[in-house]
C-alpha cells in the first residue's frame, strides 16, 4: 500500500492526518509541536509563535547546560520564557525540572529545617504529649524527614499542586491553556525554589516563585494581569483559610478536658 504524501511537502510520507482539518503532515511540518497538526491549523492556535525551551531541548543541548540555561531564563526573563512555553507540552518535562530542582534543594532545605527544627520539634511535643513516637522525635529526624520527603512524595506534591493551582486558575477564569499548561507553568516556576540556599530569608524569598505563577498564568493562559493576581491569591487565601479551621478545630479538641470539668 503506498503511504499518504504530505499535504505541504508532496514528496514527504506522511505521519498522520492534521486532527483539525484532515491534511496529511509529515515530520518537517510537525517539529517542534507537542501535537500533529499542518502549519494553517497551527497558526490559528494559542501555541503559535511558542517554540520548545531549553530543558525541552536538553538531548541537543545537554543536560547541565539546558538546565542552568532554563533556570537562568525563567527567573531573570520570566515574561520572555513563558512567552515561549507550550500549554500543550509535556507535562513530564516540567515535572522533570522541578523534580530536578528538588533534589538540588534537599541540602538547603535540611538546613533550613534545621535551624527551625529545635522549636518545631518542641511545639509539637507540647501540643501532642499523649503521642508517644513524637516524643521521641529530635530536631535533625524532623529536618531529614522533612527533607527526604519534600523528594520522596514529589509526584504527590506535584500533581496535587498543579490541581489545586488550576482550580483557583479556573475560578479566575484562567482556563485557555487547560490543565496541562497549568502543571507546565508551576513546573517551570520551581527555579524560585533555589532561593532556599540564601540562609534565614532564604524562604521568604520564595515569594518570588508566585510572583513567577501570575506572570506564567498570562502567558500560557492568556489572561489579564489582574485574573492571574486573583488566580494567584485565591491559593494563599484557601490555604490560610483550610488552616485556620484545622487550628481551630485542633485548640478546641485541646482545651475539651477543660471545657468538661
Amino acid at each position: 500500500m503506498t503511504p499518504a504524501k504530505c499535504a505541504v511537502h508532496r514528496e514527504a510520507d506522511a505521519l498522520g492526518p492534521c486532527p483539525r482539518c484532515g491534511n496529511f503532515v509529515c515530520g518537517l511540518c510537525a517539529e517542534g509541536r507537542a501535537e500533529l497538526v499542518c502549519a494553517r491549523c497551527f497558526a490559528l492556535s494559542p501555541e503559535a509563535g511558542r517554540q520548545p525551551i531549553a530543558w525541552e531541548r536538553r538531548r541537543e543541548l545537554g543536560a547541565l547546560s539546558a538546565l542552568w540555561q532554563t533556570w537562568k531564563e525563567s527567573m531573570f526573563a520570566p515574561d520572555p520564557f513563558f512567552k515561549k512555553v507550550m500549554p500543550n507540552g509535556k507535562v513530564s518535562d516540567a515535572a522533570l525540572y522541578a523534580f530536578v530542582m528538588t533534589v538540588l534543594m534537599i541540602g538547603p532545605n535540611f538546613m533550613q529545617q534545621a535551624l527551625s527544627g529545635k522549636q518545631t520539634v518542641e511545639t509539637l511535643k507540647t501540643m501532642f504529649r499523649s503521642v508517644e513516637w513524637l516524643q521521641a522525635l529530635t530536631w535533625w529526624r524532623y529536618a531529614g524527614g522533612a527533607a527526604v520527603a519534600s523528594v520522596v512524595l514529589f509526584p504527590l506534591f506535584f500533581f496535587l499542586g498543579a490541581a489545586f493551582f488550576h482550580g483557583c486558575a479556573v475560578l479566575a477564569g484562567a482556563r485557555e491553556g487547560g490543565f496541562n499548561g497549568t502543571a507546565r507553568l508551576m513546573g517551570y516556576s520551581y527555579g524560585a525554589m533555589a532561593s532556599y540556599v540564601v540562609p534565614y530569608v532564604g524562604p521568604m524569598l520564595t515569594v518570588y516563585y508566585f510572583a513567577l505563577i501570575v506572570i506564567g498564568m498570562m502567558r500560557v493562559h492568556r489572561v489579564t494581569v489582574w485574573r492571574a493576581l486573583v488566580a494567584s491569591l485565591l491559593i494563599p487565601g484557601i490555604v490560610i483559610s483550610c488552616a485556620s479551621c484545622g487550628l481551630a478545630f485542633l485548640i478546641i479538641d485541646l482545651m475539651r478536658p477543660m471545657l468538661q470539668r
